[in-house]
């Protein structure tokens, strides 16, 4: 047998292994329903296409920024980017080390006009459109998102976990698998939203597993990988204790992991972010970050209305089922009340898809969303957004950042301007997400009535 049969073989046999190991990886209740092996592996495939589908083919500007800061930490000695979202940073980086012999120009793929003059850079419409232009950029978008593919598939491995019913789990791993807002977000915009989300659904399965400490720390590494998870802190606590002593500890837990390294990394090694914006400019408006775009008032009265149900009501509730609501409590009023990225709609898939898995209404709650979110950002959309902009890897003929002159003319022909099919459009997002909090109120107070009292916090 020649070298490179024996090659062949020898990767053969290692992706026969690899297959083994992933089914034996599997929750136990699936081995007694080989219908629903067979239907995983359906949904598995179809997603799997979906994804490779856009893979090389779309991305915004802001992942030509995230992955030129990624390249600097791989290739040219910056070793502490930034103080937000860290982790991403090097999980990018390492991704590049290992993949850099299949992108060779990567030196200058992802560089840009005034890239190395900013203290905080950031690409820009132009810069990406230089990006789109190079021969192997489609390349590099699809290799360089294999790192989130493969969070992917653990977190759809997490959710088949975290339910003791197969009909449960199945519902939760199909609407992962073929979730619009998670494909949009992580490989047509092409953010790394999906690292956070893996962590805060280990905490979940942690929490549920009766190891509330352990799922803090879950939390905690979360936060280094995205900085709103922050808001998480308060109501993980809240939901997994009952006493406030071991709230509290539970609230150091969640957040030892980013101010122990940036303590470390600043006070012991005497290192300095290399990319700095304003809005890093000191520790505490850095920790106060993820509340900079909502609209305070009616956020933080939701949010305490949230903390005040965790405390005096869900009584009788899992811990598991405690955070998961409340969570998307979190989540379902920031999307009411905020105005963010078109990408951070991810942020509330962990807890949305759980309470699908749970009561399947919450699809149907959810495709109504997610068409409102759709509409308010297809007339409210800026820097591309959610245009043709996004597929300019494919033709730069496509590089449009303005809504399609088509909506427009459109809303002309209704006697509407712009600003008033966004007012529409936002105030049908913000309807949409609050009657979804009282569905799951609604749901919670059933479960309270039909469930008795549970003796202790730890039951999951």
């Amino acid at each position: 047998m020649t070298g490179l049969g024996r090659a062949l073989c020898g990767i053969g046999a290692g992706l026969s292994n690899t297959r083994r190991l992933a089914w034996r990886l599997l929750p136990s209740l699936l081995w007694a329903h080989p219908a629903a092996r067979a239907q995983l592996k359906r949904w598995l495939l179809l997603g799997l296409l979906l994804r490779l589908l856009f893979m090389p083919f779309a991305a915004h500007n802001d992942y030509l920024s995230e992955h030129w800061r990624a390249e600097q930490v791989a290739f040219h000695g910056v070793v502490y980017p930034m103080r937000l979202e860290t982790l991403s940073h090097y999980i990018d980086a390492l991704a590049l080390r290992i993949l850099a012999p299949l992108i060779p120009e990567h030196g200058t793929l992802f560089r840009w006009l005034w890239a190395e003059t900013q203290s905080f850079p950031g690409a820009g419409p132009l810069d990406y459109a230089q990006f789109v232009e190079q021969p192997q950029a489609n390349r590099a978008l699809f290799l360089t998102k294999i790192p989130y593919l493969v969070f992917d598939l653990i977190a759809a491995w997490i959710l088949l976990h975290l339910f003791a019913d197969v009909s449960k789990a199945m519902r939760a791993f199909k609407y992962w698998l073929l979730n619009p807002v998670i494909i949009f977000a992580v490989y047509i915009f092409g953010r790394y939203e999906v690292y956070a989300l893996v962590f805060v659904l280990l905490g979940m399965l942690l929490l549920q597993r009766g190891h509330p400490g352990w799922g803090a720390v879950m939390l905690g590494i979360a936060i280094l990988t995205r900085t709103s998870t922050l808001l998480l802190v308060p109501i993980y606590a809240m939901a997994a204790a009952r006493r406030w002593s071991d709230r509290l500890l539970l609230g150091i837990l969640s957040l030892l992991p980013t101010v122990a390294l940036i303590l470390f990394l600043e006070r012991v090694l005497g290192w300095a972010p290399s990319f700095v914006s304003e809005r890093q400019g000191s520790l505490v408006l850095m920790l106060l970050r993820p509340l900079e775009n909502l609209r305070l008032y009616p956020y933080v009265t939701g949010y305490v209305l949230t903390v005040m149900a965790l405390h005096f009501g869900m009584q009788k509730t899992s811990p598991l089922r405690r955070y998961a609501v409340s969570g998307l409590f979190v989540y379902l009023l920031m999307l009411a009340f905020s105005h963010t990225s078109v990408a951070y709609y991810a942020w509330i898939m962990p807890f949305l898809v759980w309470m699908i898995g749970e009561d399947v209404s919450f699809g149907r709650y959810f495709v109504l969303q997610f068409a409102a979110w759709s509409f308010f950002w297809l007339v409210a959309t800026d820097m591309g957004v959610f245009t043709p902009y996004l597929f300019s890897p494919i033709s730069l003929h496509m590089w449009q950042v303005r809504p399609t002159p088509f909506l427009l003319e459109k809303f002309a022909s209704l006697g509407l301007e712009r600003d008033q099919m966004i007012y529409i459009g936002r105030s049908i997002l913000a309807a949409v997400s609050l009657w979804m909090i009282a569905a799951a109120v609604r749901l919670v107070a059933a479960d309270e009535r039909a469930t008795p009292a549970l003796r202790s916090a730890g039951n999951g």
